[in-house]
């Protein structure tokens, strides 16, 4: 399970959110010996600040970077986003995905 998130401003067109994402998990990833383009790894991918752009795209090109096969779990609720990302990947996990 990859969970990022982020409640800075974002660009419109998304491509700093992608960045930012690959410059802080990429290097946990390598740090803890885990592979990110395995099924059974989901993303889980947090914002904020999905009011002001497009969240999907940018988590689309993350998955893509990271050589995901699966769709990330895209969580934008206000101020909550955080928590309820932490849910959804918490029920994730309990379900054996």
């Amino acid at each position: 399970m990859i969970l990022v998130g982020t409640n800075t401003i974002m660009p419109e067109s998304g491509e700093r959110f992608a960045d930012r994402c690959l410059r802080c998990v990429v290097p946990a990833l390598e740090a803890a010996s885990l592979r990110a383009d395995l099924p059974e790894t989901v993303v889980v991918v947090s914002s904020t600040k999905g009011e002001n752009f497009d969240l999907w795209k940018p988590a689309m090109a993350f998955v893509g970077a990271l050589h995901n096969p699966n769709l990330p779990v895209v969580v934008s609720n206000a101020c909550t986003s955080g928590v309820c990302a932490q849910i959804v990947a918490a029920r994730l996990i309990a379900s054996g995905r």
